[in-house]
């Protein structure tokens, strides 16, 4: 136990090996800052993908229903306030 003690007594001494410790120890910082902005930005990223998925489950299950009972999609358009090419889009996206 000794011999580790006075290893690090020594090693404190040397301001190469103190430099490069807090150079680490830098590092270190950085790489969880880093880490930490990541994970935000990845959580960020799925509740934004979460709602908009959730918004076109939503037109999805509004035009489904007046689809069925004929009414033009130039209408469902309309009601929907989106274009003729998203409410095709939604009817070729079906949930079995």
């Amino acid at each position: 136990m000794g011999n580790i003690v006075d290893e690090i007594a020594r090693l404190s001494k040397d301001n190469t090996m103190l430099g490069l410790y807090d150079a680490e120890v830098e590092a270190e910082k950085i790489r969880k800052t880093r880490l930490k902005g990541a994970r935000q930005e990845g959580l960020e990223q799925g509740i934004k993908q979460g709602i908009e998925q959730g918004i076109e489950q939503g037109k999805r299950e509004m035009i489904m229903p007046m689809y069925k009972d004929g009414v033009a999609i130039e209408k469902i358009a309309a009601y929907a306030n989106i274009t003729i090419e998203e409410v095709n889009n939604l009817l070729e996206f079906k949930e079995d």
